[in-house]
């Protein structure tokens, strides 16, 4: 890391500037609220501007069990992976849910060819 104000390197850990003395300010990383825009903290829960809940900078408040992608997980397996794959970081609660329906999804069929 480099003092912003002087551009020297920087001790690791250290509060102020050795060569300058300016303090040092640690960014934190900044992510945008989907709902209101505004720039939060990556690791907020709540945005403060609109008190919505928020997952690492994505809104959650879309991120529900979806009926229609459960039914698919379970009548095709391999398409459950895929989309469980792809929602995983951005919508985990309906990333979950998929994953959960397309493993019933796999054991049941399993059971049904083994069984007849």
């Amino acid at each position: 890391m480099y003092c912003k104000k002087c551009g020297e390197k920087l001790e690791k850990d250290s509060k102020f500037c050795s060569h300058c003395g300016s303090k040092v300010e640690i960014e934190i990383k900044k992510v945008y609220c989907t709902h209101c825009g505004e720039k939060i903290e990556y690791n907020l829960d709540v945005c403060p501007f609109c008190s919505k809940k928020v997952f690492n900078g994505y809104s959650s408040e879309n991120d529900t069990e979806s009926l229609i992608l459960q039914i698919f997980s379970f009548l095709i397996p391999i398409l459950g992976l895929i989309l469980w794959i792809v929602t995983k970081d951005k919508t985990p609660v309906r990333a979950n849910a998929i994953i959960k329906w397309a493993a019933c999804g796999f054991v049941f069929f399993s059971l049904i060819k083994i069984l007849f």
